[in-house]
This record gives structure tokens, C-alpha cells and sequence, in this order.
């Protein structure tokens, strides 16, 4: 069954964020992308960008939420600093090259403007 879209216009993101089901999903998703005939694209769930900056994240989460910062658990604050952007190194260890070109092929395709 291939996806009616417009060609070369639809990916599935596959997010491996270092939480130990990362090859589960890696093949789910590859067994996804398969059925549906569209290619498979390295993403990151990333919301800061540097580990350092976690606790703003904490922080700017609390103020989306309106609740405190003391006592903060689980969802919806991340447990870890991985949701940053990563040094190539690292997303070449993480992610197999085919999702890693996918994701170059749409990045050359984006172009950005300043006023």
C-alpha cells in the first residue's frame, strides 16, 4: 500500500533518543515505512540547544503549564538532558546512514531568509 502524496514531499521521522527502546522503535518504524512506501528521516526530539540549558526547560515547561518548578517528575519534564541538538558524531552513532542522508536530502532542499 504506498501513501498518496505529492513525491518526495513525505518522510517519517524516527526519533532514537537513548531511552532503551530505541531498536524496538527503529524497527517498527522501518517496518512502517516499508508498508507505506515513504522514506525513513532521522529526527530529534530537540528542545534546547545545549544540555545545559535543561532547567530552562524545566522552567519555560512550568510557565506553559502554569504549574511550580518544586516536585517536578516525569512527563512532561524530560527525565534527561538528550532532547538537545547532537554533535554529527553522535547522530552517525545513533541513526543508520540511510535516515541520516534522508535528512540531508530535506535539509538542501529548505532554504532560510533574514530580514
Amino acid at each position: 500500500m504506498a501513501a498518496r502524496t505529492i513525491p518526495g514531499t513525505l518522510g517519517l521521522g524516527v526519533e532514537l533518543l537513548t531511552s532503551g527502546f530505541d531498536l524496538r522503535r527503529l524497527e517498527l518504524l522501518e517496518a512502517l515505512g516499508k508498508t507505506l512506501d515513504v522514506p525513513r528521516v532521522a529526527t530529534g526530539d530537540v528542545h534546547m540547544h545545549r544540555r545545559s540549558r535543561r532547567a530552562l526547560q524545566d522552567v519555560l515547561t512550568a510557565i506553559r503549564l502554569n504549574t511550580p518548578l518544586q516536585g517536578r517528575q516525569g512527563s512532561p519534564y524530560f527525565p534527561t538532558a538528550s532532547a538537545c541538538l547532537r554533535p554529527l558524531q553522535r547522530l552517525q552513532e545513533l541513526y543508520p546512514a540511510p535516515l541520516l542522508s534522508q535528512t540531508l536530502a530535506i535539509a538542501e532542499r529548505c532554504s532560510f531568509h533574514t530580514r
